[in-house]
C-alpha cells in the first residue's frame, strides 16, 4: 500500500496502530533507524515523501508536517500532578488530543 496518495492528492494521511504491551507497534513503526532494511513505516515513508518533493521542488512549493503522539491513558496522575500535554481525558468521550499548531505551544 501506498501511503503517499494523500501526500500527492492533499489527503491527510493517519495512521493508527493499536495492541498488547510488547505486541511491537513502535518497532512496526519506527524500526531500527541505522539499518536501512530494519526502518519502520514512519521513517520509510517520510524517506519516499522527501525523495519526492526534491524531485517535485521545482515546480511546486510543499508543506511537510508529522506529528507522533504515543497515549498512555493508564499512567495519568490524578489532581495536582496530571500530565502536562495536548493528551487529555474526558469521561464520556475518552482520551482526547487538542490541537497543536506548532511545537512552541507545548508546554
Amino acid at each position: 500500500m501506498d501511503f503517499g496518495y494523500g501526500f500527492y492528492s492533499k489527503i491527510q494521511v493517519c495512521i493508527f496502530a493499536y495492541g498488547q504491551t510488547g505486541s511491537g507497534k513502535t518497532y512496526s513503526m519506527m524500526g531500527r533507524l541505522e539499518d536501512p532494511y530494519q526502518k519502520g513505516l514512519i521513517p520509510r515513508s517520510l524517506d519516499k515523501r522527501l525523495d519526492s518533493a526534491h524531485v517535485l521542488a521545482g515546480m511546486k512549493i510543499y508543506v511537510l508536517q508529522a506529528a507522533i503522539t504515543k497515549a498512555y491513558p493508564n499512567k495519568k496522575k490524578k489532581g495536582a500532578e496530571k500530565w502536562k500535554g495536548a493528551l487529555t481525558e474526558d469521561p464520556p468521550d475518552g482520551l482526547f488530543l487538542h490541537p497543536i499548531p506548532t511545537c512552541n505551544n507545548i508546554s
